[in-house]
C-alpha cells in the first residue's frame, strides 16, 4: 500500500512543462500484480489495473537498487523475469570496511557495497552499461525498531547533469517492522475504497469494465443498485453525503478528508435528508435540475443552439429519473409506508432515512454521470475562459 502525498509544494502529479497537474493525494493498493489507485475525493473514479505486472513493490528493498526502485529482491538482483535464466557471475572483494560484490551480467555490471557491521545492509549500489551510462545510489542507515534501514538515499546518474547533482533524494521519516498491531494482510479498504465508489477496470492498458465497488470487487451498476435496494450491501455514508452535495449543487467536498470522516460542518444529517427529499419531490414533478441547467446556460453564455441542446439533455435526464421512479414504484410505496410507521421514534426515522437515501441515490447519479458530462461538452474554450475570468478583469 502506498500513499503519494506529493512533494514539498504538495504537487502529486506534474505536467510536462513542470506545472502542477494535481495536488490531490493518491492511494495505491497492490496485490498479486493488480493495482487499485484512488484519490481522496469519494466521487472520483478509482482505477483498477488488473494483471498490471508480474513485478511486486516491496519497500523493504529500499536502497538495494542503483535507481531507488523498490521491487522484490529477486528482481533487483536478476532483472526482468524473461532474463532469469541468463547466468550472472559474482566477484567478491573488500573495499575498506565494506564487502564489495560485483554482479556481472550479459549487458550490465552492478556493484554492491555491503556493511556487515550494520546488519549486512547495502549502503551503495552502482550499475554500469557498456556504453558508459551509469546509475548510483548511496544510503545513510539508521536503526528503526532495532533494524538497520536507509534513512536517506541519494541517487545520481550519468543522464542527469553527468552525475554532478543528485537526480533524486529519498528520506525515510519513520519506519516500523513487525509491530504487534500491524495487520496480517492489507485490503483495498486500507486505501479508502468504499462501497459504491465508481471504478474503471483496465487490462493491458485498455479499459475493459466500468462499475461499482461492492466492498470486495467490481460489479455492474445494475447489480450494485439491485443489491443496495435489497439491503445486501450498504453504501458508504461519506460517499452518499458527497453525492447529495452534488445534487444540491455543492462541489466543495474536502479532497483531503480521510475515509470515514464525519460530515463537514454545516452539512449535517438534517441537511442531507432535506436535499434527498427535495430531489425526490422534483423528480416526481419532472422539474429536477432545471435551475442547474438554467444557471449553466447563463454562466457560459450559451448561444441558442447550445441552449437547445442543454435543454434536450435536461429533458432526457428527467425522463431517466421518471423511468426509475416508475420501475421502482413498489419500493417508493414501501418507503411511504415506512414513513407512516416511523412515527417519532429514533429507530423508525433512522430506517426511513436510510431507505430514502438508498432510493434517491440512483437519481442523483443521473446528474453526476449522464447530465453534467453532456453539458460540460457544450461550452467552447472562449466561453469557458470568459466564464472563469475574475470579475473586473480586463
Amino acid at each position: 500500500m502506498t500513499v503519494h502525498r506529493g512533494d514539498r509544494s504538495g504537487a502529486v502529479v506534474l505536467k510536462t512543462d513542470g506545472s502542477v497537474a494535481t495536488r490531490t493525494p493518491r492511494n495505491t493498493y497492490e496485490a498479486d500484480g493488480d493495482l487499485i489507485t484512488r484519490v481522496a475525493d469519494p466521487l472520483e473514479t478509482a482505477i483498477y489495473r488488473k494483471h498490471n505486472s508480474s513485478v511486486k513493490t516491496d519497500f523493504r528493498s529500499l536502497g538495494f537498487s542503483a535507481s531507488a526502485a523498490t521491487f522484490e529482491i529477486e528482481r533487483m538482483v536478476w532483472g526482468e523475469p524473461a532474463r532469469l535464466s541468463i547466468p550472472k557471475t559474482f566477484e567478491t572483494s573488500r573495499d575498506g570496511d565494506l564487502e564489495k560484490v560485483v554482479a556481472i551480467g550479459e549487458s550490465d555490471r552492478t556493484t554492491y557495497w555491503i556493511d556487515s557491521a550494520r546488519g549486512d545492509s547495502v549502503v551503495r549500489v552502482r550499475k554500469e552499461l557498456p556504453n558508459g551510462q551509469w546509475w548510483e545510489s548511496k544510503s545513510e542507515l539508521r536503526q528503526f525498531d532495532g533494524i538497520w534501514f536507509p534513512e536517506s538515499i541519494v541517487c545520481r546518474s550519468s543522464k542527469f547533469h553527468d552525475g554532478a547533482e543528485p537526480e533524486r533524494v529519498i528520506r525515510v521519516l519513520a519506519a516500523e517492522f513487525d509491530a504487534p498491531d500491524h495487520p496480517i494482510e492489507l485490503t483495498p479498504a486500507d486505501i479508502g475504497m468504499e462501497c459504491g465508489m465508481n471504478v474503471l477496470v483496465s487490462e493491458a492498458g485498455k479499459p475493459t469494465q466500468t462499475g461499482r465497488w461492492d466492498g470486495q470487487d467490481v460489479v455492474s451498476d445494475q447489480q450494485y443498485f439491485d443489491r443496495l435496494a435489497t439491503g445486501e450491501i450498504r453504501e458508504s455514508p461519506r460517499l452518499r453525503e458527497a453525492v447529495l452535495r452534488l445534487a444540491q449543487g455543492d462541489s466543495s467536498e474536502n479532497p483531503a478528508a480521510p475515509a470515514g470522516a464525519a460530515p463537514t460542518a454545516g452539512v449535517g444529517s438534517g441537511d442531507i435528508m432535506a436535499v434527498a427529499k427535495d430531489v425526490l419531490t422534483k423528480a416526481v414533478g419532472m422539474t429536477l435540475w432545471e435551475d442547474d441547467v438554467s444557471e449553466f446556460i447563463r454562466k457560459y453564455q450559451l448561444d441558442a443552439e447550445q441552449a437547445d441542446k442543454a435543454t434536450a439533455f435536461l429533458h432526457d435526464a428527467q425522463e431517466r429519473a421518471a423511468e426509475y421512479l416508475r420501475r421502482n414504484k413498489a419500493e417508493f410505496a414501501a418507503l411511504e409506508q415506512l414513513q407512516a410507521q416511523a412515527g417519532d421514534t429514533q429507530s423508525g426515522r433512522a430506517k426511513y432515512n436510510d431507505k430514502l437515501l438508498t432510493l434517491v441515490r440512483p437519481i442523483t447519479e443521473i446528474k453526476e454521470r449522464k447530465l453534467m458530462p453532456r453539458l460540460n461538452k457544450l461550452p467552447t474554450r472562449a466561453q469557458r475562459a470568459a466564464a472563469e475570468k475574475p470579475v473586473g478583469a480586463p
